[in-house]
């Protein structure tokens, strides 16, 4: 029988067992591995410091402090960290991982990134929730300083005053303050190229652009077509940023902030499906296997229907949930099985608490299906419990049987691990006795009761 591996084993696998301590390296060591590459389209390449000549990458190759990573056009790539946080660049952009230092005991650490263009999304990961100061991203012209939480932006250039200059836009995605303004559950500290021009942003929805040297502008609500157009970016490595509204020159935005703050709630509301598909992680951005990355963006992002992968698990950042079916027939018997499973999006695990198998005979008796994790593990998502003892009616095994059960996630709908497809096989001393498969219905909120 397994035993379950905890969420920090994401990191480890991640990363190979690469050793990413606080204190200093030396000069002598080798280079010090921050992430890895994952659903790459397109062309993407990677070069050992901004500037130099880069190579093609593909997914799951390690990045280096200092590596530099470009996407041309119609491209793109996530990159995961240690720590579980992730950068995502869409067409022609470039961002460097400056700093990664992090111990998985205490997730005590200091991330710093730069952005030199294109159009980005951060989801940060634990050294962020631990110490929002010690996570930052750096633009042009200004910096990010993050609360644990998730933002889009752009970096490019736009014609003002009959010439190009530089342009910057963050918008903070969530989550934000929670509703009496004091509990700052995630936010963004903006700051520029001067004393005094730093803002904050605590309400999802809202963002701030700089353009040239002015200032940031005051936190409004950012059109919908605006984050639709990012985000679609991000998902097919298409530029579609045309048409984008101006920005403003005079920062004459100062008065439309308090028009903006009195329809903030109406507007939020137009754009809670897009807010909440980010904050639970839903879009199918994050993909590691190569091999699902064409089929799994057809139809407006959404995963096709089929077997999950566990890329396509670990897109769902929170989240309890149990598949069950009960009265499956095992051949040759007039015997059934019930099936419960719990899946942990959050903590990226299936089984534990009241998952089982239950084996419906005259002398009934279950198996309990123990904790597993997926969040190192790459490719089509199928979980093996094997060789669990189990007591049923001497009719099925002599003495006591051994029970193998697999468990496959199925997309369905355009919903990632919608259902379960399952069979349980029972054996003594080496040879089947019975088995069984069926298909659950949609998952269901909370733990297997």
């Amino acid at each position: 029988m397994r035993t379950g591996r905890h969420r920090g084993a994401f990191a480890a696998a991640v990363l190979a067992g690469a050793a990413l301590l606080l204190a200093p390296a030396p000069a002598a060591a080798q280079r010090q591995q921050a992430g890895v590459t994952a659903a790459v389209r397109g062309t993407v390449e990677l070069a050992e410091r901004p500037g130099a000549v880069g190579r093609l990458v593909t997914s799951g190759e390690p990045v280096f402090l200092g590596n530099a990573i470009k996407s041309g056009a119609d491209s793109g790539l996530q990159l995961m960290l240690l720590d579980e946080t992730t950068f995502t660049i869409g067409p022609n952009s470039e961002v460097t991982i400056d700093e990664f230092v992090y111990d998985p005991r205490s997730s005590a650490g200091k991330v710093t990134a730069s952005v030199a263009k294109g159009v980005f999304r951060f989801v940060t990961g634990k050294v962020a929730q631990q110490n929002p100061t010690n996570m930052t991203v750096r633009l042009p012209t200004g910096n990010i300083g993050i609360r644990g939480t998730i933002a889009l932006g752009r970096v490019d250039q736009v014609l003002q005053d009959g010439r190009n200059q530089p342009y910057q836009q963050v918008i903070l995605i969530g989550p934000g303050a929670g509703r009496e303004g004091e509990n700052r559950r995630g936010g963004l500290m903006l700051s520029g190229g001067n004393p005094g021009d730093g803002i904050e942003i605590w309400r999802p929805g809202f963002g701030s652009e700089m353009v040239g040297g002015r200032p940031w502008s005051p936190p409004a609500i950012v059109p919908q077509a605006v984050i639709q157009a990012y985000l679609n970016a991000l998902r097919t490595g298409r530029a579609q940023l045309t048409g984008l509204p101006s920005p403003d020159p005079g920062n004459a935005g100062r008065d439309a902030q308090v028009r903006a703050l009195q329809l903030q709630e109406l507007q939020l509301l137009n754009q809670n499906l897009i807010l909440s598909s980010l904050q639970f992680g839903a879009d199918t951005q994050n993909l590691g296997n190569q091999s699902q990355q064409r089929s799994l963006l057809a139809g407006g992002g959404n995963p096709t229907d089929g077997f999950s992968t566990y890329e396509q698990l670990r897109t769902l950042n929170t989240g309890q949930f149990f598949w069950s079916q009960n009265n499956v027939a095992l051949d040759g018997f007039s015997a059934s099985y019930n099936l419960s499973l719990n899946i942990d999006f959050g903590n990226r695990t299936v089984g534990g608490g009241n998952s089982r198998v239950e084996i419906n005979t005259s002398m009934p008796g279950s198996v309990a299906l123990a904790t597993q994790s997926f969040a190192s593990l790459s490719g089509a998502a199928q979980f093996n419990f094997n060789n669990l003892t189990g007591y049923f009616d001497p009719g099925v095994c002599e003495v006591s049987c051994m029970v193998d059960v697999k468990a496959r996630p199925v997309n369905s709908g355009g919903t990632v691990g919608q259902t379960l497809q399952h069979s349980v096989t029972i054996h003594e001393d080496g040879a089947t006795v019975t088995s069984g498969s069926g298909t659950t219905g949609p998952r269901q909120a909370g733990s297997a009761p």
